[in-house]
């Protein structure tokens, strides 16, 4: 996969990356585990983009995959490069005129945000030759739809401190505001209160952890799990596979997991969770 972070600075704060996945030679379907952010996602070229356990969501102009608590299945057709742009916490109403909290839980076509705009890009995405020409188209759609939109202040250093995994209640402290008004901004600006983005946040940890650290223990404990069984919860949790189950199928990064490494992957529905439902 190639991957970039955005040229334009106008584009900073708002893009976090954008990437290319080269065709493969086999279809796949594979689980996505959640990170907390907002995506996009096109196919270049060829078969439409299906979601859901029976692929029973298609869009054919892209898609956006708002903010969510749980893995989602995924097709990926043989001989089929994708493109697509991870996005930073607070730009749906730069891009979309919305909220991540109207967009979360879900996966919306880009032509009902972006109406015929959205299958220009996708014309125009079939015909780009190579990667860096593809980017660039994207970059330059998303230049288009770029609108001011005021950041709650503080909003970035909460963010950055329970990402180093600094409890809700204290991120709040840091920056001098209630964990209520923080919820109120999580809410807004990512689609997820602020004890869903730490779940998430701790899981995504524990998963690069487990990159270089075999032992599941040591893993919970430098990700900030209270032990192995709560680690244990929170995979089966949000991703429906074990911890065991993830490091034997994934590949590619470990976001990516295929259905077959697990015959005991069951989709289920976006759950508030079942850890840590109370700000600290």
């Amino acid at each position: 996969m190639f991957t970039r972070p955005p040229q334009h600075p106008a584009l900073r704060g708002v893009v976090e990356l954008l990437w290319v996945s080269q065709p493969r030679p086999v279809s796949a379907r594979e689980l996505v585990i959640p990170t907390g952010q907002l995506h996009l996602a096109w196919r270049a070229c060829g078969a439409p983009i299906r979601l859901g356990a029976a692929g029973e969501q298609v869009e054919r102009a892209g898609v956006l995959g708002g903010a969510r608590l749980e893995a989602h299945v995924h097709d990926t057709p043989h001989n089929t490069r994708s493109v697509g742009v991870m996005l930073c916490p607070g730009a749906a109403p730069r891009l979309f005129g919305e909220t991540a909290r109207a967009l979360a839980g879900r996966h919306t076509g880009l032509e009902a945000l972006w109406g015929v705009d959205a299958s220009r890009l996708q014309a125009r995405l079939c015909e780009a030759e190579t990667d860096e020409a593809a980017l660039a188209l994207v970059e330059e759609a998303l230049l288009a739809r770029l609108r001011f939109a005021a950041r709650p202040p503080g909003l970035r250093e909460a963010l950055s401190a329970i990402d180093g995994g600094a409890s809700v209640g204290a991120a709040a402290s840091l920056i001098g505001r209630s964990p209520r008004t923080l919820g109120v901004w999580f809410d807004e600006a990512i689609g997820l209160s602020p004890v869903a983005w730490a779940r998430l946040r701790r899981l995504q940890r524990a998963l690069r952890l487990a990159d270089a650290v075999p032992d599941w223990s040591t893993v919970a404990a430098r990700a900030g799990f209270a032990d192995h069984a709560h680690l244990c919860r929170e995979v089966r949790a949000i991703v429906g596979v074990t911890p065991t189950s993830w490091r034997a199928g994934r590949h590619g990064g470990p976001n990516h997991l295929p259905i077959s490494a697990s015959d005991s992957f069951k989709p289920h529905a976006p759950t508030g969770g079942t850890d840590d439902t109370t700000p600290r």
